[in-house]
């Protein structure tokens, strides 16, 4: 990894798990834009229904990670009309 930028990835973890961790959500985030994709759409429907199903139970990582990826794909969906000639 690039040395410049250093300081701004320790700012953003500071550990290998961390790391992942950080690598994953912007992952997820980019493939979440991918709206066209049907097997990615009902993927995302049955994580998120997981997420929500049982609050109590489900870790908050996990639906902090699934609210993260809607509001990417809305965001995404929301600048459809715009980008059209």
């Amino acid at each position: 990894m690039d040395a410049e930028f250093r300081h701004s990835r320790n700012t953003i973890y500071v550990n290998e798990a961390e790391r992942n961790r950080f690598r994953q959500v912007i992952v997820r985030a980019v493939v979440s834009t991918d709206i066209f994709d049907p097997t990615m759409a009902e993927s995302r429907k049955e994580r998120f229904e997981q997420a929500y199903e049982s609050e109590e139970t489900t870790p908050k990582s996990f639906m902090n990670c699934i609210t993260f990826e809607n509001l990417i794909q809305a965001s995404d969906i929301s600048h459809i009309p715009t980008m059209q000639h």
